[in-house]
């Protein structure tokens, strides 16, 4: 009887009593590249770096036993993103506004949001550009009285001293907020 592929890792059926062997990867070719960006784009927004990196780490993967096809594939993958950069399926500008915009929603600080974008390889004078646009003077102000609610620090902890507001103070700093803004949330009264 052969062995079923329960594990979904593509094992070929085996003689009774022998191991099952495992498929040879698939290579990396520009079509199948294509195909895999595609179908990423199908499911999520990314920027042209992002794409190169999710690329590259397939790459990775499909060439263990054969990284002499590397070289190829990451041209390939080149070619790839410049196209869909020309084709519009790609705009890093509109990718940073609308991160922007649903930052925002959450109550996000303004350099967690640049820091994200950074990580995916955003282009500093964009990030500034989206968030000089798209957010308002009091988004991080917004954003530390939404932390400090969720976490119940500062205005929202019932019993307050000198040690806690300074924990609090490092808690706002760690989710990204300035020393100004910080000492604003942990000051504000709900009269303000």
């Amino acid at each position: 009887m052969a062995r079923a592929d329960v594990t979904g890792q593509g094992l070929k059926k085996g003689k009774a009593g022998e191991k099952p062997q495992r498929r040879p990867a698939k290579l990396p070719t520009k079509r199948r590249l294509n195909n895999i960006a595609l179908f990423y784009l199908k499911r999520f927004s990314s920027s042209a770096e992002n794409l190169r990196q999710v690329l590259r780490r397939r790459v990775l993967k499909m060439t263990t036993e054969a990284p002499d096809l590397r070289a190829q594939a990451y041209q390939d993958i080149d070619e790839i993103v410049a196209a869909f950069v020309a084709k519009g399926a790609i705009n890093d500008a509109q990718y940073a506004a609308a991160r922007v915009r649903f930052d925002q929603v959450l109550k996000k600080p303004k350099a967690k949001t640049a820091a994200k974008l950074r990580a995916k390889g955003i282009a500093p004078a964009t990030i500034k550009q989206a968030l000089d646009s798209e957010s308002h003077a009091d988004a991080d102000f917004e954003a530390g009285l939404a932390i400090a609610r969720r976490r119940r620090i500062g205005p929202y902890r019932t019993e307050r001293d000198r040690d806690t507001d300074r924990k609090d103070l490092a808690t706002l700093a760690r989710a990204g907020l300035d020393f100004k803004t910080a000492k604003r949330v942990l000051d504000w009264t709900s009269d303000d």
